[in-house]
């Protein structure tokens, strides 16, 4: 009799299990409806992590608002930082701001709350901003980025655009640092390394993988070309590059990192050419000198790796620069983030 009563229980726990995992993947299949067709594919190969919430840090320029001159490149950031703003998987945009004013905030958040509403996006992240009388650093950046400990950190140019993809990000894990590179804009293009990836960590057959990376990108672009040239009033005349190449061309551009705080230590002579000057966000070179700083005194970091494969990000940078400088950066501080080949190598677990 008791052996009959403990196959009864097991027989009932192996019921439960299974309705469990139909109901997981009803609640899958609700959230792909909701928030795009890549929730449903791409995210069973995290194992139900906990999810971190993800933060955005970058910067503006008080020069770049419309009556502040006629720098179009302005309204170009103005718009990325509206539709990052409006991305379901984004928390919070930080953003320092560069500006002469005690309002210059006020007007900042305006601005962007403007433009925000042209897209009737059904999500809205909170905007911080955050006052200085000068062009932060590289240095400022990412030391102001160290502050938000328990989350994590997409520290990006002001002109980058995220699609859901970036949710990938939130499944970060500790010791782990991403460098991302821009699919440009005006058009986008998968990779065979996308398919190889999914078909691994999905098990779906080739040609299904494939004609869903196409759907998605295509609607991605269509949305963010549109975003573009409605919040900008200006017209996408001309492609701008695509840095996500393809293997085994090397990945030697990024313009964004993610990362936990709690991983990086951000000293200040790691951050400065010999002579002591500290680089600005927008100088060639930058991007490769600041992950040799972090590379050089954080110790906690174990994997750097390049994931444009998977985090796709768009560049709205067609005109020319806020500030004018083309200077590079100066000293042995060079660096590049390794590709990665799945899931786990990416962003760990």
């Amino acid at each position: 009799m008791p052996r009959r009563v403990d196959r009864l229980f097991s027989q009932a726990t192996r019921r439960r299990k299974v309705v469990f995992l139909v109901f997981l993947m009803l609640c899958s299949f609700v959230i792909s409806k909701v928030y795009g067709a890549s929730v449903s594919v791409f995210y069973f190969g995290y194992n139900a992590r906990t999810e971190n919430r993800l933060r955005l840090v970058t910067t503006f320029y008080e020069g770049g608002l419309p009556e502040r001159g006629s720098c179009q490149h302005g309204s170009e950031v103005l718009a990325a930082l509206a539709y990052n703003s409006l991305n379901c998987q984004i928390d919070f945009v930080h953003v320092l701001y560069e500006t002469s004013t005690r309002k210059g905030c006020l007007r900042l958040k305006d601005e962007i709350r403007l433009r925000s509403a042209m897209q009737h996006g059904k999500c809205s992240a909170y905007v911080e901003c955050t006052p200085l009388h000068s062009q932060p650093s590289y240095y400022d950046i990412f030391n102001f980025a160290t502050s938000f400990r328990g989350d994590v950190v997409v520290l990006a140019n002001a002109d980058m655009v995220f699609d859901e993809s970036i949710r990938h990000l939130r499944f970060l894990q500790r010791g782990f640092l991403n460098t991302i590179a821009t699919k440009g804009l005006g058009d986008v293009d998968s990779g065979t390394d996308d398919v190889r990836i999914l078909i691994a960590y999905n098990r779906l057959s080739q040609c299904e993988i494939f004609s869903y990376l196409e759907a998605v990108a295509q609607k991605h672009l269509k949305n963010i070309n549109e975003a573009f040239e409605e919040q900008t009033g200006l017209q996408l005349r001309a492609v701008v590059p695509n840095r996500c190449y393809r293997r085994p061309r090397t990945r030697l551009s990024w313009d964004a990192y993610a990362f936990h705080p709690e991983d990086i230590t951000v000293n200040s002579s790691a951050f400065s050419e010999r002579s002591g000057r500290k680089w600005f966000m927008n100088e060639l070179g930058a991007e490769n000198a600041a992950l040799g700083a972090i590379i050089s005194s954080s110790s906690a970091i174990r994997s750097i790796t390049q994931v444009c494969d998977i985090v796709s990000m768009f560049a709205f940078h067609t005109q020319a620069k806020t500030h004018d400088t083309q200077n590079w950066v100066k000293g042995p501080f060079t660096s590049i983030a390794s590709d990665c080949g799945s899931i786990k190598e990416c962003f760990g677990g």
